[in-house]
């Protein structure tokens, strides 16, 4: 469980990390929407998956 929880907050950081620099520089309201989307999409499916009983 502990695992599931620090591996989903690495991936949520290195996405962010990566996208955040062509948002800065681009300064589209639309990019930041799909960014915004997307991220929000993994935040909860890693939250689904960090829920979910182990095997």
């Amino acid at each position: 469980m502990a695992f599931r929880i620090f591996s989903a907050i690495v991936a949520a950081l290195l996405v962010i990390g990566f996208i955040w620099p062509v948002l800065i520089k681009l300064k589209e309201v639309a990019l930041f929407v799909v960014a915004a989307i997307g991220i929000a999409m993994m935040l909860w499916e890693s939250w689904e998956t960090v829920r979910e009983k182990d095997e």
